[in-house]
């Protein structure tokens, strides 16, 4: 790896305090440098951060919150930083996300220079959601990283497939108008080698409902179908999955189980209702490409 090789992390968040001190501490031990993009939090989230500035976070920022999750305010916002800040790659992270190479004993960061060095500039995840494994636990507060240990594989269909999340400066193309899945517009040459992005969505089903039963959306990112997995969701589908249905991580934190992948997160499983709206989508989607192909 050359010296002084740089990758920054730019996070955003808005009352993630329950998650943003392990996130830190995780990409300080992977050798990650990050950004943070606060949107007006009115807990001790910001408080948090600038212990580890501006040594470990290099800048901090925000933007305003208009009264629901804007979405697109945020990724812009990102965009920007990734125009101003002097790193070699940068990393589309979130609070509640943990990213690892899956070499033994490699850093995040010698994993990235690794791929530089081979001459690509971009690098996809492998997802892995980690949740809780009954109803009666809740992680809030502890060392969710460290002790939890179910989760599943997370493999959603079509457009949204790749996680494409770290990409080299050079790389031009804007995440905002694609939800931050993975710039476009530009030359992306994506290495052959996935990484992993273990992602606590939620500390339990209290947590759950707190974080995702009344946020409320911006309208036009619901008119461009973001957000769509996360509307309408009764409170009770939010209960811990069957431990049946997930893996259990064991002693080694890098043997993770790529078998049996879910397409959809685990508050829509046996929902039947949920499968005939998305098969309905879909293949007006369908519909919509083949009349637009043959020109009718």
């Amino acid at each position: 790896m050359r010296s002084h090789f740089r990758v920054v992390a730019i996070l955003a968040f808005r009352n993630e305090s329950c998650y943003v001190r392990t996130c830190i501490e995780h990409l300080i031990a992977e050798g990650i440098k990050c950004v943070v993009i606060d949107n007006e939090s009115d807990d001790n989230t910001l408080d948090i951060c600038h212990e580890y500035y501006p040594e470990h976070v290099i800048a901090i920022d925000s933007v305003p919150y208009p009264g629901y999750y804007d979405w697109q305010t945020i990724l812009r916002r990102k965009d920007e930083f990734r125009q101003s800040i002097d790193a070699d790659w940068f990393i589309h992270h979130d609070a509640d996300e943990i990213m690892h190479s899956n070499r033994p004993g490699e850093t995040l960061l010698e994993a990235v220079a690794r791929v530089d060095e081979e001459g690509f500039n971009a690098i996809d995840f492998d997802e892995f959601v980690f949740v809780h494994e009954n109803d009666a636990v809740d992680y809030v507060g502890q060392n969710y990283y460290e002790q939890m240990r179910y989760y599943y594989r997370y493999q959603p269909r079509g457009g949204h497939a790749r996680l494409v999340r770290a990409y080299s400066s050079s790389v031009r193309g804007e995440i905002a108008a694609y939800g931050g899945h993975a710039p476009r517009g530009a030359d992306i040459r994506i290495h052959p080698e996935r990484m992993v992005l273990r992602h606590y969505v939620c500390l339990g089903k209290a947590h759950a409902i707190e974080k995702y039963g009344y946020r409320k959306y911006s309208e036009d990112e619901l008119r461009r179908g973001w957000h769509g997995n996360r509307i309408g969701v009764k409170h009770a589908r939010y209960s811990a999955p069957a431990e049946r249905k997930l893996h259990r991580l064991g002693e080694n934190p890098r043997n993770l189980d790529y078998s049996n992948p879910y397409s959809e997160h685990f508050w829509h499983w046996g929902d039947f209702r949920w499968f005939l709206a998305r098969r309905k989508k879909r293949l007006a989607a369908l519909r919509t490409r083949i009349l637009h192909r043959f020109g009718r």
